[in-house]
């Protein structure tokens, strides 16, 4: 069954609502003042991800997870 934005609406307005207000705690990790660093820990985390995302069969997103943490480590200097 495909999505539509129904399926989706409630919890894109309550993701776009906390990124408008801020406040949030940060993902454990993650909270360091270098910006470039905190770009490194993501992109560990993305290949960590990738790693299931590939166990689950999905190859797609896993290329993707890979490009985008090779971004994010070339540009975090």
């Amino acid at each position: 069954m495909p999505l539509t934005l129904d399926d989706v609406e409630s919890e894109l307005s309550e993701a776009e609502a906390a990124f408008r207000h801020g406040n949030q705690e940060p993902e454990a990790g993650l909270d360091v003042s270098d910006a470039g660093f905190v770009q490194l820990r993501k992109a560990c985390r993305s290949l960590s991800g990738a790693d299931q995302l590939m166990a689950d069969g999905y190859y797609t997103l896993t290329i993707e997870a890979a490009f985008t943490s090779i971004e994010k480590t070339l540009c975090s200097g």
